[in-house]
């Protein structure tokens, strides 16, 4: 039996991406009720469908989709804008190969190719949402 190895920085992604999951939609909106409660009906259709619209707030967006993967700051038209950048976390597989050694009875050395897939994981930008000030003020697909 084969088992294909998983480093510990991967493990620690794919941990981090299940307990991240258990926080829905729903979780988020009782977490922060008085600033969904504040959001225009419109707005609340759209977070709880973990969608975006320009004029949301941060607290609207983190219900939308919860923490982003980081934040940034910087200029954007001469405006200071935020940007919050969410990612979805890739699985690949690396080729590996390791080679055993053995003698055979009549003393030659053979050497035996085995293959060693090494599966890892990264993360990978798929959106970022730009703020001015509290408002979203656009967002791109990545």
């Amino acid at each position: 039996m084969k088992f294909h190895r998983i480093t510990r920085w991967s493990l620690l992604v794919l941990m981090g991406a299940v307990l991240a999951a258990c926080s829905t939609t729903e979780t988020r909106r009782k977490e922060r009720s008085e600033s969904f409660g504040a959001l225009s009906a419109d707005q609340q259709k759209a977070v709880l469908k973990g969608r975006i619209v320009e004029g949301l707030t941060h607290d609207g967006v983190y219900i939308a989709l919860g923490e982003p993967l980081r934040k940034r700051k910087g200029v954007w038209k001469g405006k200071q804008v935020e940007s919050w950048v969410y990612g979805t976390i890739e699985l690949y597989t690396m080729p590996a190969w390791r080679y055993t050694g053995f003698v055979c009875r009549d003393g030659r050395t053979i050497v035996s190719p085995e293959y060693y897939p090494v599966t890892q994981s990264r993360m990978r930008d798929s959106l970022v949402i730009f703020f001015d000030g509290d408002k979203v003020i656009g967002w791109q697909e990545l």
